[in-house]
This record gives structure tokens, sequence and C-alpha cells, in this order.
């Protein structure tokens, strides 16, 4: 499964006894060589991705509260 599949499914809320719960995860990916040719040469690229994502969508979040007020 891919990131993007794996991120959208994620994303649907699930159906529980009690209601709904909805689940989100952050990732990151590094390719092999192009990223790097070590274990941990890979995990910090992967670990960069992450947060920079993480970091992108916070400010488009914000971005948009900040919108709204307006």
């Amino acid at each position: 499964m891919t990131l993007i599949k794996l991120r959208r499914e994620l994303g649907i809320a699930k159906r529980v006894r009690v209601g709904s719960v909805a689940v989100s995860a952050s990732m990151g990916s590094a390719r092999f060589p192009q990223d790097g040719s070590t274990y941990t040469e890979l995990v910090d690229a992967a670990d960069r991705r992450m947060y920079g994502e993480k970091a992108r969508r916070r400010e488009e979040h914000s971005f948009t509260l900040a919108g709204d007020i307006c």
C-alpha cells in the first residue's frame, strides 16, 4: 500500500460501538539509494520529510483559521 493510500484510509472516520473514531498518522518516506545508502541516512531522510510535511500542514491550517477570522 502506498503512503497516499494509507493516509487516505487512516483519514476515514471508523465507526465503533460508541460513535466514531478518527485516526491520523505522521509518516515520512525515503528512497534507496537517492536519499541515503545506510539505515541511518534513510531514517534521517524520512524524519526530515515527515517533520517538513507536519510543519507545512500546520502552516496551511493556521492560514485557513486566520482567513476565517477576518
